[in-house]
């Protein structure tokens, strides 16, 4: 999503679109959402991330390997 990036994929990093990030424990997401946010995308994570999610009993569904 680094526009100065010649693997960007100009799809994603659309100032009219969201990109919301997620990580295990919610850290990562918010340093990248940030990073993300300094480059004019509009960009927001999970609040603790993927084990917050899990705690809250939302769906989390194990993808089968090669999927």
């Amino acid at each position: 999503m680094d526009p100065t990036s010649e693997n960007r994929d100009a799809s994603l990093a659309r100032a009219d679109r969201l990109a919301i990030l997620i990580c295990d424990e919610g850290y990562q997401s918010s340093l990248a959402a940030a990073n993300l946010a300094a480059m004019a995308v509009r960009a927001g994570d999970v609040i603790g991330g993927f084990q917050s999610w899990i705690r809250a009993g939302l769906l989390a569904v194990p993808l089968r390997a090669g999927v």
